[in-house]
């Protein structure tokens, strides 16, 4: 099977952070490393599972006492009674096999970790195998991916899972696109505040742009946007660092694209499948510019934009269309 020059060039760098045992040759698109990985974990919770059932099973063995050794895996010392801890040889054996104990968490531990990264990995790997673009002469940078790395291997959500693959195929494809603060920013994000940006997506035009409310307008804009994307939300967002305009006018100019020397203006949006629409309005003067007060995204909320997946909702687009009608512009057939 042949691959792309990029998907290639991700495998030169994820090796650099210790990558290599996750060669092409376990990552195959008939979904085969999916069930690989899947059955190693399975296997390795069944072995564990298999050693704490003979540790209760074992009566034999009065020195161990399953109670007290949970209490001192937990730490909770002060429950252990003193009777027991100046029984020497019971206390030894505790600590054998809190050893063995300590030791299966970290293996277990540690295997997941590589389980998770190398399904990022798979993910990245799927996306850039259909890329037939040219590798750039620049390299990801060895902090990044070691960062990278950090954050991947400690994720299990599937979805934050999807996010970490795209982000590191577009970090292979232009090195340095997704900064290190926007690592940190999701490896720290919780469900409520990914489910708020998310919504704030869904409001977005031309890649960065979100169209205020009509101060003095109607009421049907106003209606759309305090029942959909509220002050409070928005302030909260603004805190977050996603986007900023919040408390003051921020004007933004669309500018202009021409056909036979007749001036069209373009809104882009996101629609289903993260495939991008538009919209071309016009004038009849030619004289006129198409402008509106909005919130912008800011650097952290442009990269955050590029990586997820979401639809621009309908009612707002209809007051899109309803304001630039406002200023005497008609939306007409696409050019």
């Amino acid at each position: 099977m042949s691959y792309s020059k990029l998907f290639e060039r991700m495998w030169l760098t994820v090796e650099k952070c210790g990558g290599s045992y996750f060669r092409p040759r376990i990552i195959k698109r008939d979904g085969k490393a999916r069930l690989e990985l899947e059955a190693l974990e399975k296997l390795m919770a069944v072995q564990i599972e298999k050693r704490i059932n003979l540790l209760k099973q074992d009566t034999t063995n009065t020195n161990i006492d399953i109670n007290a050794l949970e209490r001192i895996v937990n730490q909770d010392l002060k429950s252990i009674d003193l009777e027991e801890k100046i029984k020497k040889e019971p206390y030894l054996e505790y600590t054998k096999h809190i050893h063995h104990h300590l030791t299966d968490n970290i293996m277990r531990k540690e295997f997941q970790k590589e389980v998770n990264f190398a399904k990022a990995i798979d993910i990245a790997a799927g996306i850039l195998s259909q890329d037939e673009s040219e590798p750039p002469k620049e390299q990801v940078e060895q902090d990044w991916l070691c960062r990278f790395r950090e954050v991947a291997s400690n994720t299990t959500t599937e979805e934050i899972q999807q996010l970490w693959g795209r982000i590191l195929a577009g970090e292979i494809k232009s090195p340095g696109k997704h900064s290190l603060r926007t690592l940190e920013f999701i490896k720290n994000l919780s469900q409520k505040e990914a489910k708020q940006i998310e919504k704030l997506f869904s409001f977005v035009i031309d890649d960065n742009a979100i169209m205020k409310g009509l101060e003095f307008g109607s009421r049907y804009g106003n209606d759309v946007l305090n029942s959909k994307l509220s002050y409070e939300h928005l302030y909260d967002m603004q805190s977050l660092g996603v986007i900023t305009g919040v408390g003051w006018v921020l004007g933004v100019e669309v500018k202009p694209t021409y056909d036979k020397e007749v001036k069209y203006y373009r809104i882009c949006f996101k629609t289903c499948n993260c495939l991008w629409g538009s919209y071309i309005f016009k004038h009849n003067n030619s004289d006129a510019q198409l402008t509106f007060d909005s919130y912008k995204l800011t650097k952290l909320g442009e990269e955050l934009y590029d990586l997820c997946h979401v639809e621009i909702d309908g009612d707002y687009l209809n007051y899109v269309v309803k304001v630039m009608e406002e200023q005497g512009f008609k939306k007409v057939p696409k050019i």
